[in-house]
């Protein structure tokens, strides 16, 4: 045992451990690249599947599955609710478009992990309600693995947050 444990065996072996964890992130780069060609997310069918590796917020009359927590009624108009929804995610980190339709307020983002660059995908659709009120539906799921610790979850409960604190900046001014 003591031979094995030589300074050169030491450094061979982090060697191959950090070559074998560069050639893994870059096949989960390289197979995911064609993660903007996904058809998009019809919240009006979407039912969430037994994997803990997303989180859906969606007014209930709106999505046929049970959302994991009911979107807000805004106050504003869906055409400035887009508007704030796009300049909150603009300030992201690792955040990029992927898939627009302006005229139905849908938007499909792919944000990927600091260290291994494991991919998200985030679709958010805004949606008019009587007079000058609005709501919106997000998904934001995996594409890579079983379980991803929360980080769809907190990803999307921090947009909620963001997005609401704009529009009581606005309305304060």
């Amino acid at each position: 045992m003591k031979q094995f444990l030589t300074r050169g065996n030491i450094r061979r072996s982090c060697c191959i451990g950090l070559i074998l964890v560069a050639i893994a992130v870059l096949a989960i780069r390289i197979s995911t690249q064609d993660a903007g060609d996904r058809a998009p997310v019809d919240f009006s069918t979407l039912r969430k599947s037994t994997s803990p590796n997303q989180y859906l917020v969606c007014p209930p009359q709106l999505c046929a599955g049970t959302p994991d927590r009911n979107s807000p009624v805004y106050h504003i108009p869906a055409r400035d609710l887009a508007v704030r929804v796009q300049n909150m995610v603009s300030q992201e980190n690792r955040v990029h478009i992927i898939n627009q339709n302006i005229e139905e307020m849908s938007y499909r983002y792919l944000q990927r992990s600091l260290i291994f660059g494991f991919p998200d995908i985030i679709d958010v659709q805004i949606f008019a309600l009587s007079g000058d009120r609005s709501t919106l539906a997000l998904y934001s799921h995996a594409l890579v693995g079983h379980s991803d610790f929360g980080v769809n979850r907190r990803r999307i409960d921090a947009w909620l947050v963001a997005i609401e604190r704009s529009i009581n900046e606005q309305q304060v001014r």
